[in-house]
Order: structure tokens, then C-alpha cells, then sequence
């Protein structure tokens, strides 16, 4: 008979709670390369035409595309600089405001970050419209000069559109750039569960037909809720996405996540899958040596992703069988060879 075990010793556990989530993108680490103006596409010089899955990097060109108008889209432009640049002034003005009232202890560090996102995405589009406009000023009066159309950021062409020849209208999308590095895990916390997590700590994610459970690296809380959505409320965690390439986290993906909702405890614990459920009693097979085991009554406490505290049936030290528990206790009713213990 296959079967597996392990010791048993004290270990921290902590009362948790298991809750759907998604991976999403963080704002301002995606972002569209679009045609500023109507014009020929063709692919970048030297380059085969941009497909989804290439690297690129910050002011890499993607491709180039060829104007078919003039003044008219030098005064679109302008008039999206225009736009961009009372966009960046009122996130500046906004970032200076909440570092007061951060500094006062009027707002939280969270509100300081809202404001940092959003300057930071405002500064990368103010730059984008200069460039843009700075570049068709010197291109369009000529004819047939291309502009390039370059990655705005650090990342992986997620998507690509058109082809090399088509005429591509003001605003079309030619590619999509992503930076995942970072990722976004948003837990929909259920409305009854709310008052057990007031200072939400300690994430642990596992996907979908997986049993194991992962602690993401270098993660942290950005956002509560304000308002519940289909009865939960959200809890947003920024977690890195580039430290283990084999656990890498992909744009919305499901996940089961866990917080902790009490203080660590060191208690003996065992795997939950020990635990059998004999007539309404739950048991857990104990191993003595070679092939003698005793099924032994326990009294459970706390269970924390996959794992479940022992308060009283076990000592430290004794083995306890993980895998194939379930044969064993059906071989020793047959035989009648198995042992009975009880818990205290």
C-alpha cells in the first residue's frame, strides 16, 4: 500500500479567509501607441511589422506611418498638448495638495499614492502629446516624411493592429504596450466578512485547480473600496510580478486569495487532507512504525490555507499519514488491525 507521511510540530497559523480575486494591470503601466493623424502605416526601418510578444523599451520605435493631411492635424495636435499639459498642472497642483494634508495626518499614505498614480500617468501623457507634436511640426509640411511611432514605456506588445500599406485614421490603435512587472491582485471581500478585515494583512493567492498556496512577492495594499460592488468590496494589493518567472501572474487571471483576520498562534498542525471525516468524527491516521497505525480522534481549531491547527489528539513529534490515510483506515476495518486512540 503507497502511502506517505510527516512529523508533527508546531507551527504559526492564524485565522483566515478565502475570497475570489483577479489580476488586473496598474494604471499607467499599459498604455495604446494610436496614430496621431491620418497616414500611411509602415512597419519601423529595418524591422519586421510589430507582433504581439516583443520586448520593447521606452522611445523604441513600433512602426512608422507617412502623413496624408497637414495643418489640420498640426492643430489636433496642439490642441491635445494643450489638453495634456492642464491635465499634468491640475495633477501637480492635486500631488501638492494631499502631501500637506498627508504631512497634517488629514489623509491617509493611500490618498498620497491615488495622486502619485495619477501625476505620474499624466506626465507620461504630456510627454507623449510633445513628442508627438514636436515631431509632426517637423514632418508634416514636407509630405511624405514619416513620423515614428515609438513604445511609451517598458514593456511586451500585447496586442498590434493594421498592417504595413493600410491608412490608419487620427486615433487609430496601432499597438498595445504592457509593463507586468507589477500587477494589481483585487480581493472582492464579501459585505458580511468586512468587520474581520479592518487592517487586511498577510495575502496568499492560489489558482484555480491548484491545492498549493503562494505568499506574492513585495506586496501592498493601494486601495479599500468606498462603495460594495455585487455585494464585496473591493481590496486592491500591488504585488511583484517579475521575481519568479514561473509563477508569473497574467492579465484576468482568477484567483482564490487568503488574508489573515487574527494573530498568529504556534500551535501543532497538520495538512487538512489528514483529516478524515469517520461517521462525523474527525480522525487522523497515526503512524507507529513500518506498517502499525492507530486511527486517532482529534479536536481542530483554526484552518489557514491548507493546513489546520491540532488542539488536542496528537503530540508533537508523531507521524501522521498524508497521503493514502483514507486506504489505510478502510484496510484496518476490513482486518480489524488498526489501532483506536482518542482525543483529550
Amino acid at each position: 500500500m503507497a502511502f506517505s507521511g510527516e512529523f508533527v510540530v508546531p507551527r504559526e497559523i492564524a485565522p483566515r479567509l478565502s475570497m475570489p480575486a483577479v489580476v488586473e494591470a496598474v494604471p499607467g503601466r499599459q498604455a495604446e501607441v494610436v496614430a496621431p493623424m491620418r497616414g500611411t502605416l509602415r512597419a519601423a526601418d529595418g524591422s519586421a511589422w510589430v507582433q504581439p510578444g516583443m520586448k520593447v523599451t521606452a522611445g523604441q520605435v513600433l512602426a512608422a506611418i507617412t502623413p496624408l493631411a497637414g495643418l489640420e492635424d498640426i492643430a489636433q495636435l496642439e490642441a491635445d498638448l494643450r489638453a495634456a499639459e492642464a491635465r499634468l498642472a491640475l495633477a501637480r497642483s492635486e500631488l501638492e495638495r494631499v502631501r500637506v494634508l498627508v504631512r497634517d495626518g488629514v489623509v491617509s499614505e493611500r490618498r498620497l499614492r491615488e495622486a502619485q498614480a495619477e501625476h505620474d500617468t499624466a506626465l507620461g501623457a504630456h510627454e507623449a502629446a510633445v513628442t508627438r507634436f514636436r515631431e509632426a511640426r517637423g514632418t508634416t509640411p514636407q509630405g511624405g516624411t514619416s513620423l515614428s511611432l515609438r513604445a511609451p514605456l517598458d514593456g511586451v506588445v500585447v496586442a498590434s493592429h493594421g498592417v504595413p500599406g493600410q491608412v490608419a485614421e487620427p486615433g487609430a490603435s496601432i499597438a498595445r504596450v504592457l509593463d507586468d512587472r507589477r500587477v494589481w491582485v483585487r480581493v472582492h471581500v464579501p459585505a458580511q466578512d468586512l468587520a474581520l478585515l479592518e487592517s487586511p494583512q498577510d495575502l496568499r493567492i492560489r489558482r484555480p485547480g491548484e491545492r498549493a498556496w503562494t505568499t506574492p512577492a513585495d506586496s501592498n495594499l493601494v486601495f479599500r473600496g468606498l462603495e460594495l460592488d455585487q455585494g464585496a468590496l473591493p481590496l486592491v494589493f500591488e504585488v511583484d510580478n517579475d521575481t519568479d518567472p514561473t509563477s508569473r501572474l497574467s492579465l484576468g487571471l482568477p484567483l482564490i486569495a487568503s488574508l489573515a483576520t487574527g494573530a498568529r498562534q504556534t500551535l501543532l498542525t497538520v495538512p487538512e487532507a489528514v483529516v478524515l471525516d469517520d461517521d462525523g468524527m474527525a480522525v487522523v491516521i497515526v503512524q507507529h512504525g513500518g506498517e502499525s497505525f492507530e486511527r486517532r480522534l482529534v479536536r481542530l481549531g483554526t484552518r489557514a490555507t491548507g493546513r489546520v491547527a491540532v488542539l488536542d489528539g496528537l503530540e508533537e513529534g508523531e507521524r501522521v499519514i498524508v497521503e493514502g490515510a483514507y486506504a489505510v483506515l478502510l484496510a484496518g476495518r476490513e482486518t480489524g488491525e488498526i489501532g483506536h486512540g482518542h482525543a483529550h
